[in-house]
């Protein structure tokens, strides 16, 4: 899981990581703002990968990312979709820039059944696709719906999560971040 405590000028939220029920069935979560005083292009995020699914929603100002030796830009209302095992670093490109990071081993919320096993596949087999930007409003909304309901824990805020973790997989699957068939670097999709 990619750490952002230590990195220089990062503020992060009270918790990162925001469940496990002891099996591995982690799901990170984090909040975060480089603030006034930090450096434009300052390395956040140094290159590492990572087992889970990153989808990384920037709230203000822009991000830069780079995968396979390749830069790009994102910005405000833009979501960034990472695939597991795709190594990549991120910049700051505008100050101040805000995002929320979440990241999730989608196994742990499809399960077994054939229903939902198409599903997974794709995310084994969808190296081909290390990369994508998504402006999807609906998948903005669950991801702050996540965010929000670990922080207030209301009852059954876990199972609520888990729900919303299942929505985002299936909008990933709408939205074609999940598709064999797309190329490395995919068109931006938008919606």
């Amino acid at each position: 899981v990619a750490d952002v405590t230590g990195v220089p000028d990062v503020q992060e939220g009270d918790d990162a990581i925001i469940y496990g029920d002891g099996s591995g069935n982690t799901l990170s979560i984090a909040e975060a703002s480089v603030m006034a005083g930090s450096n434009k292009n300052e390395l956040l995020c140094d290159l590492h990968y990572h087992d889970e699914i990153e989808l990384l929603s920037i709230t203000e100002g822009e991000m830069a990312f780079v995968v396979n030796g390749k830069k790009r830009v994102c910005q405000a209302g833009d979501i960034v979709f990472f695939s597991p095992r795709i190594p990549h670093a991120t910049y700051n490109a505008e100050i101040p820039c805000a995002y929320t990071l979440v990241q999730f081993r989608p196994e742990h919320y499809l399960g077994d059944s054939n229903n939902t096993g198409k599903y997974f596949n794709r995310f084994v087999r969808n190296t081909e696709l290390p990369f994508t930007v998504i402006k999807n409003r609906e998948l903005s909304r669950l991801i702050a719906t996540a965010l929000s309901e670990y922080e207030h824990k209301e009852e059954a805020f876990d199972l609520l999560i888990k729900g919303v973790i299942c929505a985002m997989i299936a909008l990933l699957c709408r939205e074609g971040a999940l598709s064999s068939q797309n190329s490395a670097y995919s068109a931006d999709i938008e919606k």
